[in-house]
């Protein structure tokens, strides 16, 4: 299937964004859909080629063009409605990566508490959450920090009703139906589970950021503390 067939399968919705960009919006419902972000995926690597449009911004199910000025708004969104898509939907991009993580002890103060709201035992919590396999919808809230879709239902607990006012880089999270690590402190409501040593942002680094939209993740059983 090439891009223009799977892009009109999802009956995309184009919004004005200001007077210099434009929304694509594949979303059908408030859940993540991975089916849905991979066209989102190539919809990114494509349309950022077009002379019109100068960044692309992808997020969950849908992506925002931002556009030399008014008459390439206008240029792009033509051309789309066309279905003016080069290429083809192929496998996600993205790498394979491996996260280590302690879990529970200071780093992981709500693993006890998820564990019971799951009514699983803690060696049964972090075996699933260990064993499923994760892909980074996009970047977003925080620089660094990656939605994950992957989560097994099970595991879904709802965040914390007052946030915590800091949460350190590295901590292993799940908010919802979504898992996620903590790329830089923030005030956060996720339950935290464990932590790890990897480092997600880094200003200096090029590129800053470890993980990339596409990314597929697995969390590795470092330790479990009390």
């Amino acid at each position: 299937m090439n891009l223009a067939e799977r892009y009109a399968g999802f009956g995309p919705i184009l919004h004005r964004y200001g007077s210099d960009s434009l929304l694509i919006d594949l979303a059908d419902g408030p859940s993540p859909d991975l089916a849905r972000q991979k066209c989102i995926w190539y919809l990114d690597e494509v349309i950022a080629t077009w002379p019109d449009v100068i960044e692309t911004v992808p997020a969950v199910n849908n992506l925002l063009l931002v556009c030399r000025d008014a008459g390439s708004v206008l240029r792009v969104r033509d051309r789309l409605r066309r279905g003016e898509l080069e290429g083809d939907v192929g496998t996600a991009p993205g790498r394979d990566i491996v996260i280590p993580v302690r879990y529970g002890g200071a780093g992981g103060p709500d693993l006890i508490a998820v564990a019971e709201h799951c009514g699983l035992s803690v060696a049964a919590l972090v075996k699933a959450h260990s064993d499923a396999v994760y892909s980074v919808l996009c970047l977003g809230a925080h620089p660094g920090f990656g939605y994950l879709a992957g989560l097994p239902s099970a595991l879904s607990v709802p965040r914390h009703a007052s946030p915590r006012t800091r949460v350190e880089a590295g901590s292993v999270a799940i908010g919802g139906s979504q898992a996620g690590v903590i790329a830089a402190p923030t005030p956060s409501g996720w339950n935290l589970i464990g932590h790890t040593d990897l480092t997600f942002f880094d200003l200096h680094a090029q590129p800053p950021n470890l993980l990339r939209s596409g990314d597929r993740l697995r969390f590795e059983i470092e330790d479990i503390l009390s």
